[in-house]
């Protein structure tokens, strides 16, 4: 008995072929590539600086939701009103420190992450007065916190 295989189906068999040999190739040689870029992360080669200390500004923005009937809240029980404010730009550093190498070749250390405030790209000020209303366990807490 003959198997007919018509021109397509030879073609979807090749490339499936084609795709399990890919695979078998990246199982063995992608561990030994990530090896090889992990052992590069010795002191004073580029890679351990751009790791370390990370040369590309990160920018984190801040979105807050002002309170502005804090008093009817809790003597009324109304409804909030609320006005987004935002969003409040920050550079951030990351910088690595306290770095300890392990007998195992791993690395362990502290990661300093410093914030600079960017009022070019910024909607509002730094020192922008916002009340916001905590609210936890179903109980209302009228506390004021001001970010200054």
């Amino acid at each position: 008995m003959r198997i007919a295989i018509n021109r397509r189906e030879l073609i979807l068999i090749s490339i499936g072929c084609g795709f399990i040999c890919l695979g078998i190739i990246c199982i063995i040689t992608v561990p030994l590539l990530v090896m090889k870029v992990i052992h590069k992360l010795e002191p004073n080669t580029e890679a351990y600086k751009l790791w370390k200390d990370i040369p590309l500004p990160i920018y984190q923005k801040f979105y807050f939701f002002n309170v502005t009937n804090g008093a009817d809240i809790e003597r009324l029980g109304s409804k909030p009103v609320l006005v987004e404010m935002g969003p409040y730009v920050y550079r951030s550093k990351w910088t690595k420190t306290h770095l300890v190498y392990h007998d195992n070749g791993t690395v362990s250390y502290r990661e300093k992450k410093t914030y600079h405030f960017v009022p070019q790209m910024s909607a509002g000020s730094d020192a922008d007065r916002l009340q916001l209303e905590i609210i936890g366990e179903g109980e209302r807490d009228g506390d004021e916190y001001l970010l200054v």
